[in-house]
């Protein structure tokens, strides 16, 4: 499996292909938007998809959990898709998620899509809507007010960039590295991305300095972000 080490503050951090941050110092592996049971909404919603996107979500959690063997794993929010996701997964599903957080002591970072879940009592984590340690936080949406001494981990906006090769157009999901701040992509399957072009992610990330570490399919890269606005 591929990673990028990077040096954030003095310290050894991890980028790895399956989208995952690890902090190597406080052995401490980061993902965000799981999104566990999209697929039965999409399903529900007209869509005829292979029904095994949690399946798959879990394998990749597996996979990169097993390469790093984090004493923590810190998921950054929109874990489940809707409110009724705990209701539609079956209870096959249901045990094998319980039984990851259980045995690799996940810390669950309330999303959006999260705030509204029903049963939350048949999960084994228990959500926070934020987590704070040493000079990091985590959180699911990009705070407005940035903080030096601060480096702040979130998600939410599912980030891929367009990479143009021979006359071809690619999209990949990318990192969102800045000074004290990083964005993380979907790890869920099926989750999809928002371009980081795009107006949304121009009006969050105005007037910085922007790397993207970038996940092809044979190499991570990084490269800097042209944003018009600095």
């Amino acid at each position: 499996m591929n990673t990028l080490e990077l040096i954030l503050d003095k310290k050894k951090v991890f980028f790895h292909e399956l989208g995952g941050v690890y902090l190597d110092e406080l052995q401490i592996l980061i993902v965000s938007d799981l999104h566990f049971g999209k697929g039965i909404s999409m399903a529900k919603d007209g869509f005829n998809i292979p029904p095994f996107d949690i399946d798959d979500t879990l394998s990749k959690l597996e996979n990169i959990i097993k390469f790093f063997s984090p004493k923590k794993v810190i998921t950054l929010g929109d874990n489940f898709h809707e409110k009724d996701s705990l209701k539609k997964i079956n209870k096959d599903s249901l045990f094998k998620i319980n039984l990851l957080t259980e045995k690799h002591n996940f810390l669950w970072i309330a999303g959006n899509h999260d705030n509204c879940l029903k049963g939350k009592n048949l999960l084994s984590a228990k959500s926070h809507a934020f987590y704070k340690i040493d000079r990091y936080e985590f959180t699911h949406i990009k705070t407005t007010q940035e903080k030096d001494y601060i480096f702040e981990f979130s998600g939410h906006y599912h980030p891929k960039c367009l990479l143009k090769y021979n006359g071809s157009s690619y999209n990949y999901k990318c990192f969102i590295l800045g000074k004290n701040f990083c964005i993380l992509p979907s790890f869920g399957t099926y989750t999809g991305g928002l371009d980081v072009e795009s107006e949304a992610l121009k009006g969050v990330l105005k007037n910085k300095k922007i790397d993207l570490i970038v996940i092809g399919k044979r190499n991570i890269l990084k490269k800097k972000l042209k944003n018009d606005s600095t």
